[in-house]
């Protein structure tokens, strides 16, 4: 491959954004930080060559659902969830510019409703629970369509039992234990039939 290509260039960013999620599932949260620099430095300098590389772009967006996440698991209330919120919010701008390209693209769908997950869970966090159950609903109906589209999909269905799961925990929050309990089996149902 040629040395000078945007992909070769942007190779070690996706590395280091992946060594990221690694750290995350290791819970070796204190590694996150500079990983996640170190990856986003990496693929900035890619769009700065190349300003509308799709690739470049989704890097980008799970370093900061990376950043995000590891603010989530530090301190989930007060500001790591306006640090995750930020980090959330970043990333869903970037794949919504690269899904503007490609409207149909499968796969990018379904990182949408994953990033509105998680900007509806850091909204829960933070307090705003009108916020987090717009977001949430969000997530839920647009992985309930790619569920339908695909129902042999076991990871989708697993996304939105997750989606189910956080919104039952906000109307809970909101004081609507019937909506919750709902909400919550509907959620069991869909682990259970995994």
């Amino acid at each position: 491959a040629d040395p000078e290509s945007p992909a070769r260039q942007l190779m070690p960013a996706g590395i280091y954004m992946l060594l990221s999620q690694l750290q995350l599932d290791a819970m070796q949260f204190e590694a996150v930080p500079p990983t996640c620099d170190k990856a986003s430095e990496l693929a900035q300098a890619v769009l700065q060559r190349w300003p509308q590389h799709a690739n470049a772009k989704l890097v980008q967006a799970f370093v900061d659902h990376s950043r995000g996440y590891n603010f989530l698991l530090r301190d989930g209330s007060g500001h790591g969830a306006q640090q995750a919120l930020e980090s959330f919010r970043r990333g869903l701008a970037l794949v919504l510019e690269v899904q503007a390209r490609q409207p149909n693209d499968v796969l990018l769908k379904r990182d949408v409703a994953s990033f509105r997950e998680n900007i509806g869970s850091a909204l829960h966090r933070a307090g705003d629970l009108t916020a987090a159950e717009h977001e949430l609903r969000q997530a839920v109906v647009s992985h309930g369509e790619q569920s339908a589209n695909d129902p042999s999909n076991a990871n989708i269905r697993l996304d939105v039992a997750s989606s189910t799961i956080a919104l039952a925990a906000v109307r809970l929050d909101l004081g609507d234990a019937a909506e919750a309990s709902s909400a919550a089996s509907r959620a069991v149902a869909l682990l259970e039939a995994l």
